[in-house]
């Protein structure tokens, strides 16, 4: 597992600098530098592992449960199309006192690579069913933005419900 720290590199983003610029003003934490951000907020230490599912490599983030409250909830986040689960970065900075903070980054997308098929609803929803799995973190509390929040509406429908709320 890797961990970053502050002032590191996390995210890369192909975006105009003023689209930066605006993102950056209503995201404290960030900072742009010759067309990266970059993560400065001081206490802010993620691991980023990635799991295997049906040959797949998926990248995700996991805050861990927090400082002295071992069983906290999960907080279950499934980001919109072309994004990154770092598109939650100032949700998970607020809730992770409280509650353990994973994101995924679904196939082809953030740091997960591509991968020759398995872009539909269902198979992404799977990933995401697996990983909480993995974690042994359910029920979650999921929260989704576009296609992540198709994935967690279809996520309870799944055998064994892995969703809270």
């Amino acid at each position: 597992m890797q961990h970053h720290t502050a002032g590191e590199t996390v995210a890369v983003f192909a975006l105009p600098e003023n689209s930066m610029r605006a993102t950056t003003d209503r995201f404290p934490g960030y900072t742009v530098g010759a067309g990266i951000f970059s993560a400065v907020t001081a206490h802010w230490s993620i691991s980023m592992p990635t799991f295997t599912c049906e040959g797949a490599t998926i990248h995700y983030t996991d805050t861990g449960p927090p400082a002295g409250r071992p069983g906290a909830s999960t907080v279950f986040f499934g980001h919109g199309l072309l994004f990154s689960g770092w598109m939650f970065r100032p949700q998970i900075a607020a809730l992770q006192s409280q509650y353990r903070c994973v994101a995924i980054d679904w196939r082809g997308q953030g740091g997960s690579p591509a991968c020759s098929d398995g872009y539909g609803m269902d198979t992404l929803t799977e990933d995401a069913v697996a990983l909480i799995g993995l974690l042994k973190v359910a029920p979650v509390h999921y929260v989704g933005l576009s296609m992540g929040g198709l994935s967690a509406c279809a996520s309870q429908r799944a055998e064994v419900s892995c969703c809270a709320r």
